[in-house]
Formats: C-alpha cells, structure tokens, sequence
C-alpha cells in the first residue's frame, strides 16, 4: 500500500482546507499565517507529487492526469463539486432570513435542485448518446451558469419563493446532466482495468471541490454580509439585506466558476461509447 502517498494526500488536502477556513476570518488574506500556509501547501504538492512517481503502485497514478480526456473531465466534476456547494449551504439560509419562509418550507426551495438532478440524469445519457460527452457536459454548465446568474439577479428584486424554487430546480437540471457525461464519459475512456482508478479520482475531486466549496463560499457569505449581520442580531428585518448580499456575492463567485468549467470542457476531446 502506497502510505506515504496517501499521507502526503491528506496533508495537503488538510493544509487547503485551513487555509481556505481560516483566511479571512481567524487572520487576515495578508497575514504571516496565511503565507505560511499557503507555501507549506505548495511545498506538500511537490512532495506528494515526488512520491507518486516514484512509488511502485501510487495511491494517485500520474496517467490519470496526463490523459487529457481523463484531466479535464477531473478538474471539471471538481469545479462541479465547489459550484454544488454555494446552494446546498446558503439558500435554506436565504430562504429563512429574506423569504420568511420556517425551516420546514425553506428547505423546499432547495427541493427543488434535489428533484431536478435525478430527473435529468435519467435522460442524461440519451443526451450524450446522441450529441457526445462534450456537448452534454457543456449543456449542463451552461444551464448551471443561467440558473446563478439569474438567481443572483432575483436577489436584486423583491421576488417571491416560487422563482427560487424555479431557479434551484434548473440548476439541479444542469447538474443533472453534466456529471453523468463527465463519468461515464471518463470510464468510456479507459480499459476496465482502469475504470476503477479513474472514477475514484473523479470523485475524489468532486469531495475535494465540494470541501474546498464549502470554505470559498463560506468566506465569501462572511465578507459580504458578516458586519451587517452582527449589528442585525435579534432584529430580521435588519437582517436581511447583509444575508441577501452574502448570497448574491456567493452566487456571482459560483457563476464566474459556472464560466470557467465551460471554458474548461471546451478543452475536453470529443469521446465515444465503448
């Protein structure tokens, strides 16, 4: 068993996901902690990267990031997994704070991203049948990109639950037919011998970028609307307008990633079915 590279692994993933918790927040961006993490961080890829080549079985093999079909398709579900996180944390929030919805009903807002995403997987793969991997995945990243972007424009207005619940449920849409492509697509790529190794590091970047995901957005939720949350204590209508703005923001940093996965699978070869 390839310990070594396994341990390298989690220390870098631990030492991100400090960095990215605490920035900003226990210490500032600027600050000689951040600095330090962020060199120690570059300092345990090297190392880990050191130690996979040179292991006799790697815990991460370097072919499934030379591959360019496997890559891209790693980078892109990882990218998936940060997006996946904005909702899944901020908009029961949102729902309660700004929309005066109870716990119960704010969690049908986010019902409806868990009802879309299923319903469009089952037909995903009639989608990449016909049109191809690459074609399906970037219609679910464009759907992803419309549905936060309109989201955050609804976070302007004085609108009701149902268009959230609309939005949400399109951006379970996008979801929903963007990573079936990417999977299958990657294990379409490889012999089964190695269809194993290669949907494992798919996920493993999907949970990295859904960790990664949860302290952006986290940080971000905390920047735009931390000071006015503080003074808002005990008082809701008060409250609103600083969670509104920290999911706005959030939501602009997800559709700027929404943008870059699409450039990303722009880069994605075309594949077929084996």
């Amino acid at each position: 068993m390839d310990w070594r590279g396994a341990l390298g692994l989690l220390l870098t993933c631990a030492t991100l996901m400090t960095l990215l918790a605490q920035g900003g927040t226990a210490w500032p961006w600027n600050s000689v902690q951040s600095c330090a993490l962020l060199t120690l961080f570059l300092l345990l890829v090297l190392a880990t990267a050191r130690i996979e080549r040179q292991a006799v079985e790697p815990f991460m093999p370097g072919w499934v990031w030379r591959r360019r079909e496997l890559a891209v398709p790693s980078l892109a579900l990882g990218l998936l997994g940060v997006i996946m996180t904005a909702p899944l944390l901020l908009l029961p929030v949102y729902a309660q704070a700004v929309l005066g919805l109870g716990p119960v009903a704010g969690a049908v807002v986010l019902a409806g991203m868990t009802f879309g995403w299923p319903t469009a997987a089952v037909f995903s793969s009639r989608l990449y049948l016909r049109v191809g991997f690459r074609a399906a995945a970037l219609t679910g990243a464009t759907t992803v990109a419309v549905a936060l972007s309109a989201t955050v424009h609804l976070t302007l207005s004085d609108a009701s639950t149902v268009p959230f619940v609309a939005m949400s449920t399109l951006l379970g849409v996008g979801l929903g037919l963007l990573q079936p492509a990417l999977l299958v697509g990657v294990q379409a790529a490889v012999g089964w011998d190695g269809r194993g190794v290669a949907t494992a590091n798919l996920m493993f970047c999907r949970e990295t970028g859904q960790s990664v995901g949860a302290a952006l957005f986290g940080a971000v939720f905390n920047a735009a609307g931390n000071d006015g949350v503080a003074v808002a204590v005990g008082c809701v209508a008060v409250c609103e307008e600083p969670v509104a703005a920290g999911l706005r923001y959030a939501y602009l940093v997800g559709a700027g990633l929404a943008a870059a996965l699409m450039l990303l699978l722009l880069r994605m070869p075309r594949m077929a079915l084996r």
